[in-house]
């Protein structure tokens, strides 16, 4: 997730997002967050996420990313 349409897979067209940003990763039914070492950093339920480490998501948690700010929700496949 970033600025940039070469660099990234979903694009948030923001000046204060890095162009990589962040990296969505998921293993064994779980979905991680990595910050990619962003200038204006991600920040977990008002935490700020140190680059390079993995932090499992969850059902709930609020996520910044620059002056963006997200809910995350999981839904239950049918």
């Amino acid at each position: 997730v970033g600025r940039s349409a070469i660099d990234s897979d979903f694009v948030i067209d923001s000046p204060e997002l890095s162009r990589s940003h962040i990296r969505l990763s998921e293993k064994d039914g779980i979905l991680y967050i990595e910050d990619l070492g962003s200038a204006n950093g991600t920040i977990i339920n008002g935490l700020k996420l140190p680059p390079a480490n993995l932090v499992a998501l969850h059902h709930g948690d609020e996520l910044e990313l620059a002056v963006s700010i997200f809910s995350v929700e999981f839904q239950e496949r049918q």
